[in-house]
């Protein structure tokens, strides 16, 4: 095996396939990434049994071959070497690298010992987007997702294929965010959850392609593949029943407030300051429903108060919220007013943007 690469790009698809590389001390092969060469180009791939990464790097091949080695080392060498190209050659159970000034040797291991990578079945359901597209659909949503061992099945996204839209879905039972894309659907019905680590990927790496390359992303009974532009993400499924989440989604709002986004987050970020280990803020609509009041205290600190002028409709009222889970839901908008709806204290709340139809974001307020 033998290959010449440029720097940059070796740096770049180390830095793509990097948070797939394992961790475990169980099974030291997982710290590895898999070299393979082939006349028809250069493959990086990094997995840690959840999730797999593989990268095309371009380079002019000599020699094809395959070689595994530990991640870590590899790519500390690859950042640091100053020259514009790289020579990779195996010699026996050793990788050389070498460039103008420079010359290292790493021990590999046998790539058979390398886990494979699990494939989609051919019946996979598959459906298109633009980068640009899963990308803003991802992380509208991933904002609301929570890591937990309790409940699996909300430590993901949720995937809801039909003919003419893709659903977007994520909660941790106190907020959620829906995020639906029309025209774009799969081959057939189907619900999915994607685990958060491999939908955090899946968003970082589309992110970074160009804004309307072709996403393919295919899902059968136990894995999902997204096929961006150079790169494979292959993850396995979420086992489990994602919540009904369409009934915690107000059908109807009994009082709503039309205000200015960022004058909201700014009231929000400024009265938080005297919230207390709930992360606690009031919202109250004034009687005249002509402005809303948010206000915090800590009897330790002292307490503070912030009007803001809106439009509203319905009765006076009054809520407690989480201000964290708050600015998640207004940044994941980009209009210039939002839309907050309120039916009462202890039920859910939603934020709204009127140019963004296809976007629902739902707040669980804190009981007073």
């Amino acid at each position: 095996m033998k290959i010449i690469l440029l720097r940059d790009n070796l740096v770049a698809g180390l830095g793509t396939i990097e948070r797939a590389v394992g961790t475990s001390s169980n099974l030291p092969i997982l710290k590895n990434v898999l070299l393979t060469v082939k006349e028809s180009g250069v493959v990086l791939t990094a997995t840690n049994l959840e999730l797999a990464v593989t990268r095309e790097v371009s380079g002019k091949v000599l020699e094809v071959g395959e070689a595994t080695f530990p991640f870590g080392i590899f790519n500390s060498i690859v950042k640091n070497i100053s020259a514009e190209r790289i020579t990779l050659t195996r010699s026996g159970k050793k990788l050389v690298i070498t460039s103008d000034n420079y010359e290292a040797q790493i021990q590999t291991q046998d790539p058979k010992e390398f886990p494979l990578i699990p494939k989609v079945q051919e019946s996979a359901s598959t459906a298109r987007f633009t980068a640009a597209g899963i990308a803003d659909a991802l992380q509208s949503v991933i904002v609301a997702a929570q890591y937990t061992d309790l409940r699996p099945e909300i430590s993901g996204v949720l995937f809801r294929c039909a003919e003419d839209s893709v659903t977007f879905v994520a909660t941790d039972s106190f907020r959620l965010a829906e995020y639906v894309l029309k025209g774009r659907g799969a081959e057939k019905a189907l619900d999915a959850i994607i685990p958060l680590r491999a939908a955090e990927e899946a968003l970082r790496i589309a992110a970074a392609a160009p804004r309307e390359n072709e996403v393919l992303v295919s899902i059968d009974q136990n894995q999902a593949l997204f096929e961006i532009p150079q790169t494979n993400i292959v993850s396995r499924l979420i086992d489990g029943r994602f919540p009904e989440y369409q009934a915690i989604i107000p059908k109807e709002i009994k009082n709503e407030i039309t205000v200015e986004r960022e004058e909201l987050i700014r009231g929000v970020k400024l009265t938080s300051a005297f919230a207390g280990r709930a992360n606690d803020i009031t919202i109250a609509l004034s009687e005249n429903r002509k402005a809303i009041e948010l206000s915090s205290s800590d009897a330790a600190l002292g307490e503070n108060r912030y009007q803001i002028s809106v439009k509203a409709k319905g009765e006076k009222i009054s809520a407690i919220f989480n201000w964290k889970y708050l600015i998640d839901g207004l940044k994941i908008y980009r209009g210039e007013t939002i839309n907050f709806g309120i039916n009462a204290p202890d039920r859910p709340a939603i934020i709204r943007d009127a140019s963004a139809p296809h976007l629902t974001y739902v707040v669980m307020p804190i009981k007073g």
